[in-house]
């Protein structure tokens, strides 16, 4: 599968069904994925959106903050909280009901930061990511799977690993089932990513 070079990744599980969200950073004004219209992300920020029904979303600032954006039916609903982040690690993933937040460290490495009221406390997991890639994740039939954009390889998205629900990790080996890929890519195109 190939998309857009530049594009922000984000990924739920709705109903047990794969959803993999696009937005192209060329242009801040562009629209997600018909899939679900989410809104508008901002400029030149990293997305991530919790699986189904979770009705959080979080947003990184290159500036090294991140917004919490909490949602009921509509966006504007929403309020919005603020709370550190490591500069220049994007934001890639929230899962299950607890809030976990996985980003690509400046070391290529996979971080893993829980975070609590009082604000981030990150973990590493021993795992290497891909330099220059983009990670969306998702918990999908109980276990947290992670797909990579790798930005430098033509934008391919593969499936790079998933922690098994008994904590095991197991290396990645497929890509996305084509159906949702078709799907993907001809929601795509109308919407002009």
């Amino acid at each position: 599968m190939y998309i857009r070079q530049g594009t922000a990744l984000a990924a739920a599980n709705d109903k047990d069904d794969i959803r993999i969200y696009l937005q192209d950073r060329a242009d801040p004004n562009g629209p997600w994925d018909k899939l679900y219209n989410f809104g508008k992300g901002l400029y030149n920020t990293s997305i991530a959106i919790t699986p189904y029904g979770s009705k959080r979303l979080y947003y990184q600032l290159t500036q090294g903050n991140f917004i919490e954006k909490l949602y009921k039916n509509a966006w504007e609903d929403g309020q919005f909280e603020y709370k550190s982040a490591s500069w220049g690690c994007p934001i890639v993933a929230i899962v299950s009901d607890h809030p976990r937040v996985y980003h690509l460290s400046s070391t290529n490495h996979l971080m893993e930061s829980v975070i609590f009221e009082m604000g981030p406390n990150s973990n590493c997991l021993d795992k290497e990511a891909l330099d220059g890639s983009q990670l969306a994740v998702l918990e999908y039939d109980h276990n947290i799977r992670i797909y990579l954009q790798d930005e430098k390889e033509g934008t391919t998205i593969s499936e790079y690993g998933y922690y098994h629900e008994t904590g095991n990790w197991v290396s990645g080996r497929s890509v996305l089932p084509s159906e949702n890929v078709n799907v993907l890519m001809s929601e795509t195109s109308n919407s002009e990513l």
